[in-house]
């Protein structure tokens, strides 16, 4: 599948094969306190991030505030979907749960350091329907880097621990100039 504005390739997608070996999900505790330690919360360069931007009003985007479990190996923050985000079943979206995979992955790659970095690739799968009105708990781990590239995994679990969406991603630091 590819996605063209014009004649110009923006985006292609193709199935892929996830690890199952991921982290076992935090508990929305341990994911709450997390979050006090977001690294973003004043300074962000995409202040505005629909996903992870604190300069946003109140419940106008996800969220996603994820800092260090017990170190930058593993964040972690709760996630309460709006009804908003949601289809006629109660569902979330899952164009949201996609969103809600991407920005985890750099604070876990960046190993909480704040760098220029933008994604490369974004692999996952979404496992089952999610509902939205249990609070959830997403999660992300470095998985090493190559120079620029920066990896990462991420993972949405339900507070039982059951993972129900995960991907890996491929952040590209840029040059300085």
């Amino acid at each position: 599948m590819q996605l063209l504005a014009g004649d110009t390739l923006v985006g292609a997608g193709s199935p892929c094969t996830m690890d199952s070996n991921i982290p076992p999900a935090p508990s929305l505790s341990e994911a709450e306190e997390a979050s006090k330690g977001y690294p973003c919360y004043h300074e962000h360069v995409f202040g505005t991030c629909f996903v992870c931007g604190p300069h946003r009003a109140a419940h106008d985007g996800l969220e996603l505030f994820p800092g260090p479990v017990h170190n930058w190996q593993l964040i972690a923050c709760p996630w309460q979907v709006r009804d908003d985000l949601c289809d006629a079943s109660g569902h979330v979206l899952e164009e949201i749960l996609w969103s809600a995979l991407d920005c985890p992955g750099y604070f876990a790659a960046m190993g909480g350091e704040l760098r220029h970095a933008v994604l490369g690739q974004l692999d996952g799968e979404i496992r089952q329907p999610v509902c939205g009105s249990e609070t959830l708990v997403v999660y992300a781990w470095p998985l090493g880097h190559e120079g620029r590239k920066h990896y990462a995994g991420t993972a949405i679990a339900l507070q039982d621990g059951t993972v129900v969406a995960q991907s890996r991603s491929i952040w590209i630091e840029l040059k300085s100039s």
